[in-house]
């Protein structure tokens, strides 16, 4: 009676196929966490800061660049990436403007 059973249901599977599952993207990205050593963006400054260290529902911060701590809790910051936070911090618009100022001084002593 098993096999038949099997086979029954295998032909009434093939009749009425199943949805192919839809693909998880989730997968692929790994999921974002706070951790210590790991970056965040902060929700108040928008500036992007590494996390050095956590006491009860605190998390201490330092913003890049900067020697100072300060306190966030977790619903305040947004885990990132090492390599998004990279690219951001790679060409702040200041910089890009300053460049582009020294490239036009450049341009000016060229010969012509």
């Amino acid at each position: 009676a098993w096999p038949n059973n099997a086979a029954d249901s295998q032909t009434q599977s093939q009749g009425e196929s199943p949805p192919a599952p839809a693909p998880q993207e989730d997968s692929q990205e790994t999921v974002l966490e706070l951790h210590v050593g790991g970056l965040a963006l902060d929700a108040a400054t928008g500036n992007v800061c590494r996390i050095v260290a956590k006491k009860k529902g605190w998390w201490t911060v330092q913003f890049l660049g900067e020697d100072a701590t300060h306190s966030r809790r977790a619903k305040q910051l947004t885990p990132r990436a090492e390599d998004e936070a990279e690219e951001a911090e790679e060409a702040p618009p200041e910089a890009e403007v300053l460049q582009a100022m020294l490239d036009e001084d450049d341009e000016d002593e060229a010969p012509a």
